[in-house]
Formats: C-alpha cells, structure tokens, sequence
C-alpha cells in the first residue's frame, strides 16, 4: 500500500465512519514508507501463524520471506490472518513472497496487479 488513497480503498471505512479514520495511518505516513500486507486463508482452528520473516530490497525488487507452515484440512470453517509491516517506500520492480525457499506469489504494481478487488474509495460524508 504506497498511499493514502491505496489505504482507503484496501481497508475502506464502515459507511458509517465518513472520513473519520481513528484507526488508518497518519498523515504522510506515505510520503517515505509503504505498507506492506500479507494476507492468506487458513482452517479456522489450525494454529498456524502467518509471519513476515525479512524483507529484502535488490535490483529485481522485493522479496518477503514468510514462515506460513502449511495448516492441517480439517477445520468445518475459515479465518483470514494478516502480517502487516510498514517498510521504506520504492518503485523497484516486483514484489515477490517466499515460505521456506519456495515462491508463493508475486505482485508487479507496474503491470498492474493489485492484491484486492478493484475497489472505489468511500465517499467522505458530513
């Protein structure tokens, strides 16, 4: 998430706040970091926790090793679990998340993948 804008229409207010936010980031908290979300469906009684490991930069982009073990299939339901971390900002190529050396995805903003639903950011209300 690299602006105020990105935040909004990821962890969009309920219709009822407006443009109350107690709960987002500062502001300018973008204007030199990003935010960094991590998100993946899991057995609802597994007990596996989803941890952002280390973040590296390089010239290829940004690689997120994760330590998410793979969670037994024998829930009757499902959460969803979240990492979040803010890091500094850049533009340098993909994204690309690792759990135990293994490619799990890869985001390339520039080519326009997006992690979310094409969302419209609420409407600010009086």
């Amino acid at each position: 998430v690299r602006t105020a804008d990105e935040y909004a229409t990821l962890f969009h207010p309920a219709p009822v706040q407006g443009a109350r936010k107690p709960f987002g980031p500062a502001d300018g908290a973008f204007s030199s970091d990003m935010l960094l979300v991590v998100a993946r469906i899991v057995p609802g009684d597994s007990g596996a926790t989803l941890v952002i490991d280390t973040v590296e930069r390089s010239a290829a982009g940004l690689v997120v090793h994760c330590r998410s073990p793979p969670p037994p299939r024998t829930s009757t339901f499902m959460v969803k679990q979240t990492a979040l971390a803010w890091i500094p900002k850049t533009d340098t190529g993909p994204v690309r998340f690792v759990a135990a050396g293994r490619p799990l995805a890869e985001l390339d903003l520039a080519a326009g993948t997006w992690v979310a639903p094409a969302l419209a950011a609420p409407e600010p209300r009086d």
